[in-house]
């Protein structure tokens, strides 16, 4: 995955790229600059629990038909 970091003095945004798909991983608060942004992305990945068949998707930035 590839990812991207953009940063104001308000906020951080984090912005990756997996198959060809963008999405926003992180998108708030300023982020130290030493942030491990792999760690990041793998810590808000949501795994299947409960009674869920699938894994979540990924947030997409641009709405697609599928």
């Amino acid at each position: 995955m590839r990812l991207w970091r953009i940063d104001t003095p308000a906020q951080t945004m984090v912005l990756g790229s997996d198959d060809g798909m963008a999405c926003c991983h992180y998108w708030g608060a300023p982020l130290p600059g030493d942030t491990d942004l792999d760690a990041l992305v793998a810590a808000a990945a949501g795994g299947i629990t409960g009674g869920m068949l699938d894994a979540l998707p990924p947030l997409a930035l641009v709405p697609e038909a599928r």
